[in-house]
């Protein structure tokens, strides 16, 4: 240990010299290291949609430079020029955010990444672990919208980026996005010297990160300086070093503090993503963030042997992006969008994540077009409550009961945009009188082929009844409509795993909502012929052919059906 760190005969144990190696540890990490060429190139394709990237800088309230880039796909535009802004973690860059781009950038969604201040190509000296930077966002956020490069907006932060997207979202009263996705948040500075001091492996989590944030993340792996004592540091260290590093840094350290400003948000949805495996910032920061955050609108994605690392397992990117469409998107694009995604997971060959997806989507279209109107919601004010659409469309509840929350301040001050097209999170006045909420455990595991090694993910929610205003009768047919494809589409997953019973199931619900389609006769009749009921499957092609004589699929499949027989 180094004498000049550690001083017995300081009544503390460290050093002035150990206190201000210390204080630079946390003011100033290694900042990133990158060239505008590590971004990639300004127009790329992912999954088949062409993205052009656009560099350019904000000034914030100190007078600093902040070096940004957006993310366009060069697709229809979506209803409500909806954007993800990603939050770096500590001494990583805007690099960190093409780690979530294949997740929105195919579906319609813009991305914005930049550096905070005091990180990567920014000015600035030091770091501040969410103090400065929330005002960073807001810098951001305000240039994104008053520029027209996006108007609604949705957060999405690891690390200290999470942590700095509760700080910023819990600083104001109505804050201008519509949700947030905080990965590896931190709750407090004391809880996150905790977890560096008592860390053990820590540069594991960058074992399936791509090349380039690899080389950027390890550097978010917080370690303290060799030769400083860690039980002082984190015993009298901290509180000493408040000091030190208010004078060199100008911010006090028990103003990172996200946990304070989680409690004062009420009304932006979120999901928590955290791993078990997480030895940088512990699991424990993400039970606490959750259990205080004020919104009822949450869920906490426990990642199973997880580690600190923006990237993650498909499913848990799925659970994060249908939060995101949710929320900027009225409803129908929503769920169109949605199974956009669970289409390119089957193409990829990936039949788990896809059917997961596939049945997320048909529990949502069905409960709301089945939906009661006015009139049948007075008559069922007295009947037995049931689980939510989130609750039923997550999967099977555990064995804790789902009750009703006692608070309802929350619903009063939904979102009221987009009133030509209401997304889940609109209301009418008459309805907002009858709504009540849930509250409780919702447990559903999901396999992910992502990363090598399947990897599991356990969901823990806390939710409520989502709000909806009645569709108009557009809406519906569109609905319907999907519901038909995402029938057919589960049903050719169930195929291709050779799951016989549960295709012809969904061909059939297919065929119930209508008797015309044409590929829903193919999916019956493929079913039929992989369960070896020939005779039948022969039956179903024969009906389709009555209303589509020429359809080839079915005419190929007739063919083959009558080899097999022969």
């Amino acid at each position: 240990m180094s004498s000049r760190l550690f001083d017995e005969d300081e009544d503390d144990g460290l050093s002035d010299e150990g206190l201000d190696v210390f204080a630079g540890f946390i003011v100033r990490p290694p900042r990133a290291k990158y060239t505008i060429n590590d971004l990639g190139p300004t127009h790329d394709t992912i999954k088949n949609v062409r993205v052009t990237r656009q560099d350019f800088e904000v000034m914030n309230s100190r007078k600093l430079r902040l070096s940004c880039s957006i993310w366009e796909p060069q697709t229809e535009k979506q209803p409500g020029d909806p954007c993800v802004i990603y939050l770096h973690g500590n001494a990583s860059c805007r690099s960190e955010a093409l780690a979530i781009a294949p997740a929105v950038l195919p579906y319609g969604i813009k991305l914005v990444g930049f550096d905070f201040s005091g990180s990567g190509q920014s000015e600035g000296q030091y770091v501040s672990l969410g103090v400065f930077e929330k005002e960073d966002v807001g810098f951001v956020v305000n240039y994104v919208r008053q520029n027209n490069l996006a108007q609604d907006i949705a957060l999405w932060g690891h690390s200290m980026g999470a942590a700095t997207a509760l700080m910023f979202i819990g600083s104001i009263p109505n804050p201008p996005v519509s949700c947030a996705i905080y990965d590896s948040a931190y709750a407090s500075f004391e809880k996150l010297a905790e977890g560096f001091v008592s860390g053990n492996n820590p540069t594991s989590s960058c074992s399936n990160l791509t090349p380039l944030i690899h080389n950027l993340f390890q550097v978010d792996q917080l370690q303290l300086p060799s030769g400083l004592p860690k039980k002082l540091v984190l015993s009298i260290g901290v509180r000493r070093v408040r000091k030190v590093v208010k004078a060199k840094a100008d911010f006090d350290i028990n103003d990172v503090n996200p946990l304070k400003h989680a409690k004062s948000i009420k009304q932006t949805p979120c999901k928590f993503i955290h791993g078990t495996k997480d030895d940088v910032v512990e699991y424990v920061n993400a039970e606490a963030l959750f259990k205080a955050y004020g919104c009822p609108d949450k869920e906490l994605v426990k990642v199973v042997n997880g580690e600190h690392t923006p990237m993650r397992p498909r499913s848990v990117e799925d659970r994060a992006l249908s939060l995101v469409l949710r929320t900027l998107l009225p409803v129908v694009a929503y769920l169109t969008t949605l199974k956009a995604r669970a289409n390119h997971h089957l193409v990829e060959g990936d039949v788990e994540n896809s059917t997961t997806l596939f049945t997320f989507i048909i529990g949502d279209a069905e409960r709301l077009l089945n939906q009661p109107d006015e009139e049948d919601e007075e008559n069922q004010e007295d009947e037995e409550e049931q689980p939510s659409l989130a609750a039923a469309t997550l999967g099977p509840s555990d064995d804790e009961t789902v009750k009703p929350s006692a608070s309802k301040r929350f619903f009063s001050r939904r979102f009221q945009k987009k009133e030509e097209q209401p997304t889940l999170r609109q209301v009418s006045a008459e309805s907002k009188r009858k709504l009540f909420s849930f509250r409780g455990k919702d447990t559903l595991k999901f396999q992910s082929k992502r990363l090598g090694a399947m990897k599991l993910s356990e969901v823990k929610a806390d939710i409520d009844k989502p709000i909806i205003t009645p569709l108009s009768e557009d809406q519906k047919r569109d609905l319907k409509a999907l519901l038909i494809a995402v029938y057919g589409n589960r049903s050719l997953a169930h195929l291709l795993i050779e799951r016989g019973e549960e295709a012809l199931a969904d061909a059939n619900k297919a065929l119930n909502l209508n008797e015309k389609w044409i590929r829903g006769y193919h999916r019956k009749a493929s079913a039929l012929k992989l369960m070896g009921r020939l005779d039948e499957a022969r039956a179903a092609i024969e009906k389709g052919l009555d209303i589509d004589p020429n359809n080839q699929a079915l005419i190929d499949l007739l063919k083959a059906l009558r080899e097999n027989q022969s």
